[in-house]
């Protein structure tokens, strides 16, 4: 581990860390909590659900209250917001 740190920016590293938990805090508030499965062909259809309802319709105050599909096309090159 230390040799992975070795050279990496840590305050880069700590913001990517506080991402991914973030991330993990969503993950199991919205959806693991809340739904009930009884096999892995349920859990992975309410996966799939959860995603595209994350990234096309949750709005991110940080992206101008913007769903991540719309900023991500957004940046592919040839299309246009």
């Amino acid at each position: 581990m230390l040799r992975l740190l070795q050279g990496a920016d840590l305050n880069t590293l700590s913001r990517e860390l506080d991402v991914t938990e973030r991330f993990f805090r969503t993950l199991k508030d919205q959806f693991l909590w809340l739904h009930d499965r009884r096999t892995l062909e349920e859990l992975n259809e309410q996966l799939e659900q959860w995603r595209q309802l994350c990234n096309e319709q949750w709005l991110i105050q940080r992206h101008g209250h913007r769903s991540r599909a719309e900023v991500r096309r957004a940046h592919q090159p040839g299309m246009a917001a």
